[in-house]
């Protein structure tokens, strides 16, 4: 996986912060959003609508490739990329609704380099067809959205999270 520049992010963060996202002001997890790009791996703890979806957001968008968020929900999936698309930045789900054909589509802009943000389930990283195509294509980050869903202590653990080490491999 690439690294980033402090300067790089600095500045993608401010731009993308204000222009792509919206954003009218520095809200306080603002340097913590610009560190966590910066870091690479860090983990950001901070209430509903603090922005930590943008944690991986910023620096997907600097990098080429794809980037790959594992998520716990469909509506969730679903919500975050039309939120993207909207934005004009190309972002897609898979989801065990979707027909072979929608499913096919999806995987062919993700090879292509026409979707930016691919949603996935936890679940879908043992499917054998999506192994084959995270094998062919450039994903250059993996972000778990909704983290605490990978707690195994909670209610609802789900025991395909164990899985994301071994997929990332």
């Amino acid at each position: 996986m690439a690294t980033l520049t402090f300067t790089a992010v600095t500045t993608a963060a401010s731009f993308s912060t204000f222009t792509v996202f919206s954003h009218t002001k520095q809200n306080s997890g603002y340097n913590h959003h610009k560190n966590t790009c910066y870091n690479n791996c860090s983990p950001a703890v901070l209430p509903t609508g603090a922005g930590k979806s943008i944690c991986f957001q910023l620096p997907s968008l600097l990098l080429k490739g794809v980037t790959l968020v594992i998520s716990p929900l469909i509506s969730l999936m679903k919500d975050q990329a039309e939120a993207l698309t909207a934005r004009g930045i190309p972002a897609a789900y898979l989801d065990s609704s979707m027909s072979s054909n929608e499913y096919g589509r999806v995987l062919h802009a993700a090879l292509n380099k026409q979707c930016k943000f691919l949603y996935v389930a936890p679940e879908r990283l043992v499917n054998q067809q999506f192994i084959d195509f995270a094998r062919q294509a450039y994903i250059t980050m993996v972000a778990v959205d909704e983290a605490h869903c990978v707690s195994q202590w909670g209610h609802s653990f789900r025991k395909e999270y164990y899985n994301i080490p071994d997929f990332i491999q």
